[in-house]
């Protein structure tokens, strides 16, 4: 650090005296008596202290270098913040790790105790052959500890880089440098999402770098050269940390900066950004994208041997669809061009998106099928205006059969046509055609998605309710109970029905979850209840639909930060039948009702009447629209507030027997 910082004086004359205090190790005994952060009080945890700073250099081959220097100091105030002691680092891009540093600090009396971390204890996170994080865990965690780390990092510049300026917890002080040579082309781009403004100040300047070389005398000569750089400085405090909200893509708001790089000198990597069409056209000639689309013979016995004369396009997709997701195995690593080529992939079985997904394309292309490559973005929903290859993580198939559109992802074992990896269900996607031509395409579904349950019950003379429950879950809401429950014992499944209710008991589940994933997902089970009907004095209550309530309402705080996202169009339905005991009548039944949210973005009804001795009721709830902005929250808060208010509404059940006893007794 000091090696660099001699040679970039310009920013020792812009550090203030605060800036230059946070040196590694220099923890005060007033940071570590301090009980609440003044600022964020409810917080478990604050970073108070940040500091990034990037630099580039080149090698003897003059590849430039992108260095990276991280220093954090977190507080932790009390237990809920022990998660921040747990860190990552990233490898990618062939990165080399200098300099790491941890320690934990606790005041002892008056006498700060310092824990190093043993860097035998790091633990290497290997995807394929490849160490691609490092994990570690700093020691000796107390409530009211200081933890601190300092690393750098040296790696082959990439077009994109991404530096964070807002983190899970508050930060306190946050300085990031950047130093750049104009050489490079770049462009910086914040996140326009964030709310957050941080104070950018940014400079050019010359500076002078030597070179020597040995003559034919043997004598030294020493040339200097100049070269153009831009400073960019970036300071903030107080950054509130990025708020947690249900049913939100959280990270696409986190406040950051964005570096692109147009052209990388030596390797003629330039980037158009003049149009959508430029840029599609430009991925779709790289070698890890559409180079990888022109040899089939590497597969091309197998395709035939899998396909055995099918001529059906439905069956030819599906064939070939379940046989990559069986011989590829996803690594782990997302990306629209491939890590080491499609044939490498398919030899050694694993792959990352890419790898697997253009495989996938390449086999429906070569059985004669319509197929087409989709770039998507996981972070992000809404795609920036500006052209940018950054605008892209992910890739996935469509395929057209027939009159239909099918979009495929071969790299989740859970997927299936139409059914992606909620990861790549996100907005709008790029479909780039075989010419090279492309046009956005809208990636959420439209048919719904439905949990249809049916409830038989009979209320019993001690008050407790016994019944069967049947359960079909279908499209996306079937494969989210296969994720979930796919190494799931029966006990968990009960358990998770049950909720932590007191005094259910659920026994014979029956779990129908067939190989076919196109197919729904079927449960059944029986239960008893003693707590679920509740007696005050001659009268019994209870919600119809008993222990099969939603969760909490999540839509219950006053404002909203982030848009709205259940990735897809759901419906649920309640179909209950209860039989109420003899010697009762019913005093109130909850009334039927039907209300929308606008005009057609959801709809909620609610249907009751009595037959005899049993009370029928069907409950649907439907959602449309399954995106929702920040600006349209009071309509949703509204609507879910109403809806949970009538599904709390209370059957009351009067006993009748006791009255008439009542009445022989006053008459004699």
């Amino acid at each position: 650090m000091r090696r660099v910082l001699l040679v970039l004086t310009i920013l020792l004359l812009t550090q203030n005296a605060q800036a230059q205090s946070f040196k590694f190790g220099m923890v005060n005994k007033e940071e570590l008596r301090e009980t609440v952060n003044e600022q964020f009080p409810e917080a478990n945890a604050v970073i108070l202290y940040r500091k990034q700073f990037i630099f580039f250099n080149k090698t003897s081959n003059s590849k430039p270098i992108q260095n990276t220097e991280v220093l954090e100091r977190i507080k932790i105030y009390n237990r809920a913040g022990f998660d921040q002691a747990t860190k990552y680092i990233a490898l990618y891009n062939n990165k080399n790790i200098s300099n790491l540093k941890a320690a934990t600090y606790n005041l002892e009396g008056e006498e700060i105790v310092r824990q190093s971390f043993k860097k035998d204890s790091i633990v290497k996170i290997v995807n394929g052959s490849e160490i691609k994080t490092l994990k570690y865990i700093l020691p000796d965690l107390k409530e009211g500890c200081i933890l601190e780390y300092t690393y750098r990092l040296e790696s082959e510049c990439c077009l994109t880089t991404s530096i964070p300026l807002q983190m899970d917890v508050p930060i306190k002080k946050l300085d990031v440098r950047l130093v750049i040579p104009d050489s490079l082309n770049y462009r910086t781009k914040f996140n326009s999402k964030s709310s957050i403004i941080s104070k950018v100040e940014k400079t050019s300047r010359l500076r002078e770098v030597g070179s020597d070389a040995t003559n034919q005398n043997k004598v030294k000569d020493i040339t200097c050269n100049s070269i153009s750089e831009s400073v960019i400085i970036i300071t903030d405090s107080n950054v509130p940390p990025l708020k947690e909200e249900p049913f939100a893509n959280v990270e696409s708001y986190r406040a950051k900066l964005s570096l692109e790089f147009d052209q990388l000198e030596t390797e003629n990597i330039s980037k158009p950004s003049a149009s959508w069409d430029e840029l599609s056209s430009y991925i779709h000639n790289k070698p890890g994208f559409g180079g990888q689309l022109v040899d089939y013979e590497f597969f091309k016995d197998d395709v035939i041997s899998v396909l055995n004369g099918t001529e059906d396009p439905f069956q030819k997709a599906a064939l070939l669809f379940n046989y990559v997701k069986l011989k590829i195995k996803w690594n782990g690593l997302k990306g629209y061009l491939t890590q080491k080529g499609i044939i490498n992939a398919y030899n050694s079985g694993k792959g990352n998106i890419a790898d697997i997904n253009l495989t996938l394309l390449s086999m429906l292309r070569f059985s004669g099928l319509n197929a087409d490559p989709v770039l998507v973005n996981t972070l992000n929903p809404e795609i920036s205006s500006e052209p940018s290859e950054r605008a892209f993580n992910y890739i996935i198939c469509q395929v057209q059969l027939d009159d239909q559109f099918i979009f495929l992802d071969a790299t989740d074992e859970f997927s299936s046509p139409n059914i992606l990896p909620l990861r790549a269900l996100n907005g709008s996607g790029r479909l780039i055609n075989d010419d090279g031509t492309s046009s956005w395409i809208d990636l959420y579904p439209k048919k719904l998605s439905t949990n249809k349950v049916t409830l038989n019950a009979k209320i019993n003379s001690d008050n407790t309710i016994k019944g069967e429950v049947k359960i079909q879950y279908t499209d996306y809401l079937s494969a989210k109970f296969r994720v979930e429950f796919n190494e799931s014992s029966n006990k968990d499944i009960v358990n998770s029905i049950k909720k932590g209710q007191s005094g259910l008991n659920i026994y014979n589940l029956k779990s129908k979850v067939e190989t076919d994933l196109s197919n729904s997902v079927n449960q059944s089970f029986e239960f008893i209840s003693n707590k679920t009907i509740k007696k005050t004095g001659n009268k019994l209550y209870f919600s119809p639909i008993i222990f099969l309530e939603p969760d909490k309402n999540p839509f219950e705080e006053d404002t909203r930060q982030y848009a709205i996202d259940f990735k897809y169009p759901f419906e649920n339905q309640y179909k209950i039948n209860i039989v109420f005991p003899e010697g009762y009548t019913v005093e109130s039944l909850p009334k039927s009702d039907m209300f929308k949210l606008n005009e057609n973005d959801g709809e909620f009804s609610y249907y009751s009447r009595e037959t005899g001795k049993m009370l029928q009721f069907m409950i649907t709830f439907k959602l449309n629209k399954p995106q929702v902005s920040s600006d349209e929250y009071k309509k949703i808060k509204q609507f879910y507030k109403k809806m949970f208010d009538k599904i709390n509404e209370k059957v009351i059940l009067r006993e009748i027997n006791n009255e008439n006893r009542k009445r022989s007794k006053n008459g004699r």
